[in-house]
């Protein structure tokens, strides 16, 4: 089981990817709405994937994956942003524009998934 830890503080994002996941296999999700509870959730769970929002009530998702990594949590992470990004910013594996490409978002999920089940 895949474990999936979602930033984002607008409800309406996180029950839009709440959706597109659930009807993926192999995957939990978690989602929290700030910073704050992301390293919580992070450091006592590690996630296999981390989804962040580009801005936090209470810090960016480039800053909030940099305190990640300086706490030992390196799961491949995803930045959904609503500002147009030409490429993902230093540690994102992804960028995905908010309002989510659907089609585009489930595939890389599913390459995601398929890898992880490939193992290295």
């Amino acid at each position: 089981m895949l474990r999936v830890l979602y930033v984002e503080d607008d409800p309406v994002n996180a029950l839009v990817v709440e959706e597109l996941l659930a009807s993926r296999t192999g995957l939990q999700l978690t989602v929290v709405e700030d910073g704050a509870a992301a390293m919580q959730v992070a450091i006592a769970a590690p996630p296999d994937l981390l989804l962040l929002d580009h801005q936090l009530p209470d810090t960016s998702g480039p800053a909030l994956l940099e305190r990640l990594r300086q706490a030992g949590v390196h799961a491949p992470a995803w930045l959904l942003s609503a500002h147009r990004l030409a490429a993902p910013p230093p540690g994102f594996a992804a960028c995905f524009g908010k309002p989510l490409d659907f089609a585009a978002f489930l595939q890389a999920v599913e390459h995601f998934r398929l890898a992880a089940d490939r193992g290295p």
